[in-house]
């Protein structure tokens, strides 16, 4: 992982990158969060709703509906005042601001609250047309192999209209 890090450009020289695992007050500082989010909200969180139908699976553990405040307290911990993210993360970033606030309100101010830095990318495609996900396996990880990424582009779903134009504007 981190050589894809550094292969798409981050530079170590202005950038901090750590072993997520190596710093076990990230995973503590979850539980901590999770007194400061009801089940309910957790439950209406789009993005969650969308991974649980995707997941293929019968029933899904309690650690989805935590995936939210994981990324909370990975942004917080780090005290991130602008996230870029997509659009689908758009409601997970919620979280983390509602994580920050109540937080903030109960114990004194410690996190800000980020603000989103949207992409001005479209919702990136997987490889089967759906919304690219690494669960839904319909990724090509940067790790993939020449033998991989050419099996995983020739499976992938194309575009039916055929219909390819160019605008220079």
């Amino acid at each position: 992982l981190l050589l894809d890090y550094l292969a798409l450009g981050i530079d170590p020289a202005r950038s901090t990158v750590f072993c997520h695992s190596a710093v076990p007050a990230l995973n503590q500082l979850m539980l901590p969060f999770l007194s400061l989010v009801s089940v309910a909200e957790l439950n209406r969180n789009p993005t969650v709703k969308d991974e649980i139908a995707h997941s293929r699976q019968s029933t899904v553990s309690g650690l989805m509906l935590t995936y939210p405040v994981h990324q909370a307290a990975d942004i917080l911990a780090c005290k991130g005042n602008v996230v870029p993210v997509g659009r689908d993360q758009a409601p997970h970033l919620e979280v983390t601001r509602t994580i920050a606030r109540r937080f903030n309100e109960r114990y004194g101010p410690v996190f800000p609250e980020p603000d989103t830095l949207f992409s001005t990318a479209p919702l990136l495609l997987g490889t089967d047309g759906g919304k690219m996900s690494k669960s839904r396996g319909n990724s090509i990880p940067l790790s993939a192999t020449a033998d991989e990424t050419a099996r995983l582009v020739k499976g992938a779903t194309t575009d039916a209209d055929r219909h390819i134009t160019y605008d220079p504007d």
